[in-house]
């Protein structure tokens, strides 16, 4: 069988410094860029903001096949986007400009997502958030590489028996995967009521979340970055 690629979704485990961040500051701080990506104005804001993303990948540890193979996936999409702001008023400055942003919120999400384990993102969620948004949440990130995973399979099932794919056969690819799903997702809820989970407001967890200096000096550096951004901003004209 093929490897499933590596996407937003899936852990690796490590000992970087970004591992060891509290996840409330690894969300908050990818929050916070996040919106950054969004008013960047210059070619040099962007590469400003890509060298921090290479940066934080780098502290993390997060190989450089790793992220490719998270944005290649979607290069097809991002082709596209390029595609058709070339007859707009911008051109293709406009669609660069949109791309990029696409590869930095990429980039960012797999980040976080690499680095953290999914318990650990679900506890940061839940403090941040709240039980019910956390929980569908980091069952939604979840579901991502298991949805790759049920394709996967059935289009290698089907190929062994035979079937051609074409876009007559994507509506027959589609409902199996569906089925797939519903079925894993049944799955999971009878696991889960047999476990006794239910959401509510009192309960506890085994790992307690901290949040120490080094979480304290990476906020304060994403801050403090974007708060250039911000500046450079209000000095316009």
């Amino acid at each position: 069988m093929r490897n499933i690629p590596d996407i937003v979704g899936q852990y690796s485990e490590g000992d970087s410094f970004i591992h060891h961040l509290d996840p409330r500051t690894k969300i908050i701080s990818l929050l916070i860029l996040s919106g950054v990506i969004f008013f960047l104005n210059s070619w040099q804001e962007y590469a400003a903001l890509a060298g921090i993303c290479a940066l934080l990948l780098l502290l993390g540890k997060v190989p450089v096949r790793r992220w490719f193979s998270t944005v290649r996936p979607l290069a097809w999409f991002l082709g596209l986007i390029l595609v058709m702001h070339l007859g707009s008023a911008g051109g293709w400055r406009v669609g660069a400009a949109v791309v990029a942003r696409f590869i930095l919120l990429l980039s960012l999400a797999a980040l976080l997502t690499s680095t953290t384990p999914i318990f650990s993102l679900a506890m940061g969620l839940q403090k941040i958030l709240g039980s019910s948004i956390a929980f569908m949440v980091t069952m939604a990130i979840r579901f991502i590489p298991l949805a790759l995973l049920e394709n996967q399979k059935i289009m290698e099932a089907q190929q062994v028996r035979g079937v051609r794919y074409s876009p007559k056969n994507i509506p027959l690819l589609a409902y199996a995967l569906l089925v797939n799903i519903m079925k894993k997702a049944d799955e999971l809820a009878r696991g889960i009521e047999a476990r006794g989970f239910h959401l509510g407001p009192h309960r506890t967890s085994l790992y307690q979340l901290k949040f120490t200096v080094r979480d304290a000096v990476a906020l304060a550096a994403v801050v403090a970055f974007s708060a250039s951004i911000a500046g450079n901003l209000w000095s316009l004209p």
